[in-house]
């Protein structure tokens, strides 16, 4: 479909979509999806649109204002935009511009946007557009009605978007070393996690500050080194409930825990259940 809109040339195209019931209940899915060639007087402001918008800028820029400020930051080509349309938002061109776009929503869209937005903003630049790309081409090819593909393929190819700037991030020039002294934590963790092992013992080993190693370890493993360290004791707990005759108690000390009761609470605390009732459930 042509777009009428002042500043979108004619060699322009975008294409509406009705998810089905099931789509909206599970999936990711868009709304509305093509590619613009657009000169000046390009201009969007809209209060609002049931939606969030990802651009990919392919040639040229594109201006934006920062969510919550009276602030433009301009996004140039190999460049993504994040934004959330359900709030008051506005982009522009002062020249030419060539770009992807996809409104979409469902499943955790929001949760998704929010973090982007927490860890890098509305404007991304990836230091390899390529796989951004690729999945980009496949959607605008469906909606376009070249290569059909399931909701289901939609929503794994949206996901694949909304995951790659976490991917991207560990995935940095200097992402390897880190990812290198995260795995020799790791690897200690699982030779030591039945002793008194805290934050500062465990950037210790590595040499680094507690504040640079637990930002790190969040980073890659997307757990606080605490919230890993209980997380791997309460698993090698639930392999010793079902797999020996050892007392709670004796469960409990064994991988770690200060005391029964705290082995207890913290059991409860994350599986809904007590270790005793767990030790019944049948799997």
């Amino acid at each position: 479909m042509k777009c009428m809109e002042p500043g979108v040339l004619e060699c322009s195209d975008y294409y509406f979509s009705t998810p089905s019931g099931i789509a909206k209940k599970l999936f990711f899915y868009g709304i509305c999806c093509g590619e613009f060639s657009c000169k000046v007087p390009y201009h969007v402001n809209r209060d609002s649109y049931n939606s969030y918008l990802l651009i990919q800028i392919l040639d040229g820029s594109l201006t934006v204002k920062l969510p919550g400020e009276k602030r433009y930051e301009t996004a140039e080509t190999g460049e993504l935009v994040w934004i959330n349309c359900y709030q008051h938002h506005e982009y522009f061109t002062k020249r030419d511009v060539r770009f992807r776009f996809i409104h979409f929503d469902g499943n955790a869209s929001g949760d998704f946007y929010r973090e982007i937005l927490h860890s890098g903003g509305t404007i991304l630049r990836p230091a390899d557009i390529g796989p951004y790309d690729e999945a980009f081409c496949r959607l605008v090819c469906h909606y376009r009605k070249e290569k059909l593909l399931t909701e289901c393929e939609i929503s794994l190819l949206l996901h694949t978007l909304l995951a790659l700037p976490f991917q991207t991030s560990g995935a940095a020039a200097d992402a390897g070393q880190d990812r290198q002294m995260i795995q020799q934590i790791l690897d200690y963790i699982k030779d030591h996690y039945m002793e008194d092992l805290d934050v500062a013992a465990l950037a210790g080993t590595v040499n680094l500050s507690i504040y640079y190693f637990s930002r790190m370890f969040k980073k890659e493993t997307g757990y606080s080194p605490y919230e890993y360290l209980m997380h791997y004791r309460l698993d090698r707990a639930k392999r010793l409930l079902k797999n020996s005759a050892m007392t709670i108690r004796e469960v409990g000390f064994t991988t770690g825990f200060k005391s029964e009761s705290n082995f207890v609470a913290c059991f409860h605390k994350n599986e809904g259940m007590s270790p005793g009732k767990f030790r019944k459930l049948p799997f």
